[in-house]
């Protein structure tokens, strides 16, 4: 049996580990004491555990106040609803496979051996850093849901089994939002509604309208949205997509994207608008 331990994301800890390694027993019970309100999470701290996707998010709320900052005046609201997104990259091999490529010098080679045409390169961001893009990725996901065809995603994404995320016309939603992916910072927009950021890693911040969110691996946010009082379609798009846009060589990367929706109930007459959007083209 492979031992593993568990890393945990925003709650105070000891000086020194207090989450001991199981790995000869298959059940371990860990107790801590959640103080400190906000959006954490956790995975697994052996070898590949977190890239195969041993991890999980939870909250810990203050039962007396759910509220939240809504604006640079100090107003206060308690959103109707909440929801974790939990945000990850997949690769195209498991974590075993790319661990061994980085360790034996193959990373090359992690399309196949077959196509010499086609080698995989690390990656870069529009200003030439190369702070992700590991490992080619074969989806991105929304809690635990994606597709692994691109061009699915770009033209037929109302088809595919993809989060969806209900709302009400002017309701208050809060969502909180964590990339547990390994080597993929990922921006995040959604369409037709104001992101205001309200909260970052756990810690309450004053609030900020944004339109785009990039989010590291490791990031916790939070942001809420305001249902639109007159929608004009029964679901607007949660757009997540790769922000590495170049091969170490400078050739252009095609960005991957993922979709969730953001779906209004209570209105019958809202249909879904199969349109294909121009930031998915």
């Amino acid at each position: 049996m492979v031992p593993s331990a568990l890393k945990r994301y925003g709650c105070h800890i000891r000086r020194k580990a207090s989450l001991a390694k199981s790995s000869t027993i298959l059940f371990f019970e860990y107790r801590f004491i959640a103080d400190n309100k906000g959006t954490h999470w956790y995975h697994g701290h052996f070898q590949t555990d977190r890239g195969d996707g041993l991890l999980g998010g939870f909250v810990v709320v203050d039962e007396n106040d759910r509220s939240v900052p809504t604006n640079v005046k100090g107003k206060r609201e308690v959103p109707s609803r909440e929801y974790y997104v939990m945000l990850q990259d997949w690769p195209t091999e498991t974590g075993d496979e790319a661990y061994m490529r980085l360790k034996e010098k193959t990373m090359k080679w992690m399309y196949g051996f077959d196509d010499f045409k086609k080698c995989w390169q690390p990656t870069r961001t529009v200003d030439g850093g190369n702070v992700g893009g590991a490992v080619p990725i074969s989806a991105l996901l929304i809690n635990d849901k994606g597709w692994h065809k691109r061009d699915d995603i770009l033209h037929r994404p109302w088809d595919l089994p993809l989060e969806r995320f209900q709302i009400n016309k002017e309701e208050l939603v809060l969502f909180r939002i964590t990339n547990g992916g390994v080597a993929q910072e990922l921006m995040l927009h959604i369409e037709g509604h104001e992101m205001i950021i309200v909260a970052g890693d756990g810690n309450e911040m004053v609030p900020q309208p944004i339109d785009r969110l990039i989010i590291f691996p490791g990031e916790r946010y939070d942001i809420i949205i305001r249902g639109l009082k007159n929608p004009t379609k029964k679901s607007y798009m949660m757009i997540v997509e790769t922000v590495q846009y170049y091969f170490f060589d400078w050739s252009r990367i095609q960005t991957d994207y993922t979709v969730a929706f953001i779906e209004y109930q209570g209105d019958d007459k809202l249909v879904e608008d199969k349109t294909l959007r121009g930031f998915l083209l």
